[in-house]
């Protein structure tokens, strides 16, 4: 064992996160560090480069936020009382202990919020955490002299180091590490999270390990949408926070029908919302793509808007440059879920469409969340929802996750006393059960004798609508004709 994080190993065995009490008490001293040095906190993201003033507020809260949620969870009393439900004779079905130590390698993307959540939920389980700081790979190529700490680690990741070393935290339950701490540095009960998608070959243990999903991003915007509001939504989603969210769509997929009034909709939003935002001054100039199925729309600083002009052209494989939006159009709903689930590696979707429409879409396309009508803003912030678990809309990582289930019993099942009897020789009790057991099943309710009218039964509706009321029409009119005929012949 190395002697690398030695008191974060040791603090984990000694349970000193187990105490309720104690985790309120770390909360509420990050809680009040983050607040006396709010104002920094949010100049300091500007300074780094890819927010605006309002994007730091706005990130700000959502970390202090989260820290509260997570805070909320500790229950001293319903711990206690879970405690101690054995000895009054109750189950503890829900009973957990932390694993531990959890490590987390912070993206780059949101750095405060990606941080702070991490922290909040590793110790809300009462778990020991390990932060894990980014190097800046920007000044360690680029730059001939020796770079400065918040050089090379950016101006947040700086901060956050410093602020997480204030004497009032308790110095051997969060640490700060740059590079990636061994299995010996975390000891034997630790899990690994890894906030950016990793790739194979870089998996340690699938089996301790939490990552982000890799994959892309696609809106669908129907002919039954409203263009303006759905244009505004996907403007603010792609270019906000430097436009490196995870969340960020990559492709829109667009009824061609609306295609037209839909482009000049988003570059009218592209217009009144990059007006006075600038991105980060990192990102290479515009250069004209190779690839000759793009035709570029609009342009706007480093943001652009393409329209892809040719099917076969395989934007839908791969993630976005982050300051581009990719519109593609298809000739119908069935047509966007082909091309959607052809990718196979969705991470969200956003469907702009009536709710009829949508309900459609979000049934058949394959993806790990889908959002209809809507963007939220929270979901820009913040590294990419784990994998391992479905979507959580309120916590970023379920405090389940960070602990593991150890439930107690103290009651019986049911049928407990019946099998005994029964492999005591008395089975009599076994043979009525068993014939109570074979009774036919039949639902709890009665069966609706019909379905209502759904997307298929629409469509079949129209269609006899379209073609079976002209054959009545012709009917009735041939009767009428041959009831006159037959009454002159009479």
């Amino acid at each position: 064992m190395t002697l690398f994080l030695q008191s974060i190993r040791e603090a984990s065995v000694d349970g000193r996160m187990q105490n309720v009490l104690y985790r309120q008490d770390q909360f509420e001293k990050l809680h009040r560090i983050l607040v006396q040095h709010g104002e920094h906190i949010q100049k300091t993201m500007v300074k780094d480069g890819t927010h605006t003033d309002t994007e730091a507020k706005i990130e700000y809260f959502f970390a202090l936020r989260s820290l509260k949620e997570y805070y909320e969870t500790l229950d001293s009393d319903k711990a206690l009382h879970q405690e101690y439900a054995i000895s009054r004779g109750e189950d503890s079905p829900a009973q957990a202990e932390p694993i531990g130590i959890v490590y987390v390698a912070i993206t780059e993307h949101t750095v405060f919020y990606s941080t702070i959540a991490a922290i909040c939920a590793a110790l809300a389980a009462g778990n020991c955490v390990v932060i894990q700081v980014r190097v800046d790979n920007h000044y360690i190529y680029r730059r001939l002299k020796m770079p400065t700490e918040s050089e090379l680690f950016g101006e947040v990741s700086t901060l956050i180091r410093q602020l997480l070393a204030d004497k009032s935290l308790d110095r051997d339950v969060i640490a700060v590490v740059v590079d990636r701490p061994s299995k010996a540095d975390l000891g034997p009960n630790h899990i690994r999270v890894f906030q950016n998608p990793l790739k194979t070959q870089e998996s340690l243990d699938f089996n301790h390990e939490i990552t982000s999903p890799s994959g892309c991003v696609i809106a669908i915007v129907d002919r039954t949408a409203d263009l303006d509001s759905a244009a505004q939504a996907l403007v603010a989603a792609r270019f906000s926070f430097g436009g490196t969210s995870p969340y960020a769509p990559d492709i829109i997929l667009v009824n061609e029908f609306v295609k037209r009034p839909f482009l000049a909709a988003v570059t009218n939003a592209m217009v009144s919302f990059l007006e006075d935002r600038r991105f980060d001054s990192r990102i290479p100039e515009r250069t004209k793509p190779q690839d000759d199925s793009l035709d570029l729309v609009a342009a706007l600083g480093q943001a652009e808007l393409f329209e892809v002009t040719f099917r076969e052209f395989n934007v839908i494989q791969n993630r976005n440059s982050s300051r581009r939006l990719l519109v593609h159009g298809v000739r119908s709903l069935d047509d966007a879920i082909d091309l959607a689930n052809g990718n196979r590696k969705l991470i969200a979707s956003y469907i702009f469409a009536d709710l009829v429409s949508a309900k459609y879409l979000t049934q058949f396309i394959t993806t790990h969340v889908s959002f209809v009508n809507q963007i939220p803003l929270e979901l820009l912030i913040g590294p990419a929802a784990p994998q391992q678990i479905g979507f959580d809309r309120s916590l970023r990582y379920p405090i389940s996750l960070f602990s593991q289930r150890c439930p107690a019993f103290v009651t019986s099942m049911p049928f407990n006393d019946l099998l005994q009897h029964t492999m005591q020789g008395q089975g009599a009790e076994i043979s009525h059960a068993l014939m109570e057991i074979s009774k036919a099943l039949k639902p709890s309710k009665p069966r609706p004798n019909g379905g209502g009218v759904g997307f298929f039964e629409q469509g079949i509706l129209i269609g006899l609508a379209l073609f079976g009321i002209p054959i009545l029409v012709s009917v009735g009119f041939l009767g009428t004709k041959g009831a006159q005929y037959v009454s002159r012949l009479l």
